[in-house]
């Protein structure tokens, strides 16, 4: 069975939250709920560090979208920091990188 690890940390500017393994339809749920107990607390940014993340699909890529929602509907921001490289080529295949601030960013072949 696969599996994700979370880790929340404190930042100067909100929280980190730092994503490793595999985001997917049996791992996506924990990672809504970490990032739904961050939208219901303080303000502040919240960083998505995925990095180590080594394989997502669409159930992840719609968790990551329904927080960058709630996060623009409650005026805060919503980070994606240094994507993997499965993570980048998913933003651009479904073209929702621009939905997101991403740090760095996600270059395209437009670019």
């Amino acid at each position: 069975m696969q599996q994700v690890h979370l880790r929340v940390s404190r930042q100067p500017t909100g929280r980190l939250v730092s994503v490793a393994g595999v985001l997917d339809l049996a791992t996506a749920p924990a990672l809504e709920r970490c990032l739904q107990a961050l939208l219901d607390g303080p303000g502040g940014q919240i960083t998505v560090d995925l990095s180590a993340v080594r394989f997502i699909d669409g159930r992840g890529l719609t968790v990551l979208l329904f927080a960058q929602r709630q996060a623009r509907a409650q005026k805060r921001l919503l980070l994606l920091a240094t994507p993997a490289p499965r993570v980048r080529r998913l933003l651009q295949i479904t073209r929702t990188e621009a939905r997101f601030a991403v740090y760095p960013p996600v270059l395209t072949t437009d670019s």
